[in-house]
Protein backbone atom coordinates (compact mmCIF):
# COMPACT_ATOMS: atom_id res chain seq x y z
CA UNK A 1 0.00 0.00 0.00
CA UNK A 2 1.30 3.25 -1.06
CA UNK A 3 1.22 6.11 1.71
CA UNK A 4 1.27 9.77 1.02
CA UNK A 5 2.18 13.08 3.51
CA UNK A 6 0.11 15.89 2.73
CA UNK A 7 2.22 18.91 3.67
CA UNK A 8 0.34 22.41 3.26
CA UNK A 9 0.52 25.54 4.76
CA UNK A 10 -2.66 26.09 5.53
CA UNK A 11 -3.11 22.88 8.08
CA UNK A 12 -2.67 22.98 11.14
CA UNK A 13 -1.18 20.32 11.24
CA UNK A 14 1.41 20.03 8.66
CA UNK A 15 2.24 16.38 8.05
CA UNK A 16 -0.84 14.51 7.80
CA UNK A 17 -0.53 10.74 7.18
CA UNK A 18 -3.61 9.39 4.78
CA UNK A 19 -3.74 6.24 3.73
CA UNK A 20 -3.89 6.09 -0.56
CA UNK A 21 -2.93 3.89 -3.63
CA UNK A 22 -2.94 4.13 -7.58
CA UNK A 23 -6.55 3.06 -8.62
CA UNK A 24 -6.67 0.61 -11.48
CA UNK A 25 -9.35 -1.69 -13.00
CA UNK A 26 -12.66 -1.89 -10.73
CA UNK A 27 -14.71 -4.90 -10.56
CA UNK A 28 -18.21 -5.75 -9.10
CA UNK A 29 -19.79 -9.13 -8.18
CA UNK A 30 -23.18 -9.32 -7.37
CA UNK A 31 -22.85 -12.23 -4.66
CA UNK A 32 -24.95 -15.27 -4.37
CA UNK A 33 -25.79 -18.12 -1.75
CA UNK A 34 -22.75 -19.91 -3.54
CA UNK A 35 -19.00 -18.41 -4.17
CA UNK A 36 -18.50 -16.03 -6.59
CA UNK A 37 -15.60 -15.01 -7.69
CA UNK A 38 -14.16 -11.63 -9.85
CA UNK A 39 -12.15 -12.24 -12.71
CA UNK A 40 -8.04 -12.43 -11.99
CA UNK A 41 -6.82 -8.79 -10.94
CA UNK A 42 -3.95 -7.39 -13.09
CA UNK A 43 -0.11 -8.63 -12.81
CA UNK A 44 0.95 -5.33 -11.23
CA UNK A 45 -1.42 -5.03 -8.55
CA UNK A 46 -0.68 -5.47 -4.94
CA UNK A 47 -3.34 -3.86 -3.03
CA UNK A 48 -6.67 -4.20 -2.65
CA UNK A 49 -9.98 -1.67 -1.79
CA UNK A 50 -12.80 -4.09 -0.97
CA UNK A 51 -16.00 -2.66 0.18
CA UNK A 52 -19.77 -3.75 0.51
CA UNK A 53 -22.86 -2.78 0.67
CA UNK A 54 -24.25 -5.42 2.95
CA UNK A 55 -22.19 -7.82 5.27
CA UNK A 56 -20.45 -10.77 3.44
CA UNK A 57 -17.79 -13.44 3.77
CA UNK A 58 -14.59 -12.91 1.28
CA UNK A 59 -12.04 -15.26 0.22
CA UNK A 60 -8.73 -13.65 -1.46
CA UNK A 61 -6.11 -16.12 -3.35
CA UNK A 62 -5.78 -18.10 -7.02
CA UNK A 63 -8.90 -19.34 -6.86
CA UNK A 64 -10.66 -18.76 -3.52
CA UNK A 65 -14.08 -19.79 -1.89
CA UNK A 66 -15.63 -17.67 0.52
CA UNK A 67 -17.45 -19.57 3.12
CA UNK A 68 -19.50 -18.49 6.65
CA UNK A 69 -16.13 -19.82 8.48
CA UNK A 70 -13.42 -17.37 6.30
CA UNK A 71 -12.96 -13.47 6.47
CA UNK A 72 -16.14 -11.77 7.29
CA UNK A 73 -16.44 -8.13 5.84
CA UNK A 74 -18.92 -5.76 7.51
CA UNK A 75 -21.40 -3.76 5.54
CA UNK A 76 -20.24 0.12 4.09
CA UNK A 77 -16.55 -0.38 5.48
CA UNK A 78 -13.69 -0.47 3.12
CA UNK A 79 -11.28 -2.55 3.65
CA UNK A 80 -7.05 -2.67 2.18
CA UNK A 81 -5.57 -6.20 1.60
CA UNK A 82 -2.39 -6.93 0.13
CA UNK A 83 -2.40 -9.08 -3.24
CA UNK A 84 -0.46 -10.89 -5.42
CA UNK A 85 -0.59 -10.08 -9.42
CA UNK A 86 -3.29 -12.69 -10.86
CA UNK A 87 -5.35 -13.54 -7.54
CA UNK A 88 -9.36 -13.56 -7.51
CA UNK A 89 -11.57 -12.01 -4.75
CA UNK A 90 -14.56 -14.79 -3.65
CA UNK A 91 -17.29 -13.61 -2.10
CA UNK A 92 -20.18 -15.00 -0.26
CA UNK A 93 -23.30 -13.10 0.61
CA UNK A 94 -24.63 -12.92 4.25
CA UNK A 95 -27.89 -11.23 3.32
CA UNK A 96 -29.72 -11.52 -0.41
CA UNK A 97 -29.22 -8.74 -2.76
CA UNK A 98 -24.95 -7.84 -1.67
CA UNK A 99 -22.81 -6.44 -3.88
CA UNK A 100 -19.25 -6.71 -3.69
CA UNK A 101 -16.47 -3.54 -5.29
CA UNK A 102 -13.31 -4.04 -5.73
CA UNK A 103 -10.69 -1.46 -6.33
CA UNK A 104 -7.19 -2.65 -8.01
CA UNK A 105 -4.57 -0.75 -6.85
CA UNK A 106 -0.60 -0.68 -7.07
Amino acid sequence: MASQLANTSQSPILSVPYQAIYLSIPQHIALSASSQQSSAVGMNTSVLRVVADKACYIAIGANPSATTGGHYLPANLPEYFACNGGDKVAGLQSATGTNLFISEGA
